[in-house]
């Protein structure tokens, strides 16, 4: 594969990119993926007959490498989902030669993250006619595939919200008169409400015993 532009234009652009491993990145979600599927390791999951079937099928419908004119051997996965792992999502894998894929996977002996290897498939396809068509196709049907998901991801949503709003709700804040504090408080109130005004009564009868004097 013979990579476009200068050495030291592809060195700068490493050098800004370069990062440190995040857990958090596509492989990671990958393997935790493939766990739930019921794979040990992503390996296991290329060796399965599920994945045999999907690699075979890639490469009749794309028999020539995305990056050059050699045969394809090997199948990139642009994206990890479930529906790509198990067979939908068609367009989100690319098949590719084992040189082609080498490199665009790894820089040296460091393996690219998923989103860089994609940046930089993107950036050779439109160099080859089929990568020209493949990109074309590429934003047709994934913009279809994104929607469709938006809407079940909004349908869910809603659902769920329906569900929650039929629920009803259980008011356990304690009421004023099962509340004991309250009470107490409320019959210290009315204690002293009657003390002040006996002692008011008390206070007006002194006054008018003095008047009658």
């Amino acid at each position: 594969m013979k990579l476009i532009g200068t050495k030291k234009g592809w060195d700068n652009l490493k050098r800004k990119t370069k990062r440190k491993p995040n857990k958090w990145s596509s492989y990671a979600e990958r393997n935790r993926l493939l766990s739930d599927m019921g794979f040990d390791s992503y390996e296991e999951y290329l060796g399965s007959e599920l994945w045999k079937s999907i690699r075979t099928a890639k490469a009749e419908a794309q028999p020539t490498c995305l990056l050059c004119p050699s045969p394809t051997a090997e199948i990139h996965h642009l994206s990890y989902d479930l529906t790509t792992m198990t067979g939908g999502n068609s367009h989100r894998l690319v098949g590719l030669c084992a040189s082609c894929h080498h490199h665009l996977e790894f820089d040296g002996p460091s393996k690219r993250t998923l989103l860089e290897a994609n940046q930089i498939l993107f950036f050779l396809a439109p160099n080859t006619p089929q990568g020209k068509l493949w990109i074309d196709a590429y934003d047709a049907t994934d913009h279809k595939a994104r929607k469709a998901e938006r809407e079940a991801a909004k349908a869910t949503t809603t659902t769920k919200k329906r569900k929650k709003g039929r629920r009803q709700k259980v008011d356990k804040s304690p009421k004023p008169e099962s509340c004991p504090l309250w009470m107490q408080v409320a019959d210290s109130h009315q204690k002293a409400i009657a003390n002040r005004q006996e002692g008011a009564i008390l206070e007006f009868g002194k006054k008018r015993k003095g008047k009658r004097r």
